[in-house]
């Protein structure tokens, strides 16, 4: 039943990593991931074309994945100062 899981809040976790299966949350909407210790976010993220909103600021993140990067995330794009078309 995880599959149709549309909201993950993590904020102030301590995470160091989120599991790459995330990618199998088909609609998933929201994630709130900030203020954790992830240098980095699973490809799979980038495989969830219903996700609208990724919150990850407080982060100790490396530049995302070219998956990530190409969902167009405004909060992605702002962080990391990526042109909308050069996804």
């Amino acid at each position: 039943m995880l599959q149709y899981l549309e909201t993950i809040l993590a904020r102030f976790n301590s995470l160091v990593a989120l599991p790459n299966s995330i990618g199998s949350f088909i609609s998933l909407k929201h994630v709130d991931i900030r203020d954790n210790k992830l240098t980095e976010l699973p490809t799979a993220l980038g495989q969830i074309r219903t996700l609208s909103e990724l919150l990850f600021e407080g982060n100790p993140l490396k530049y995302p994945p070219a998956d990530i990067r190409a969902l167009s995330l405004p909060e992605i794009l702002i962080t990391f100062g990526i042109p909308r078309n050069q996804v």
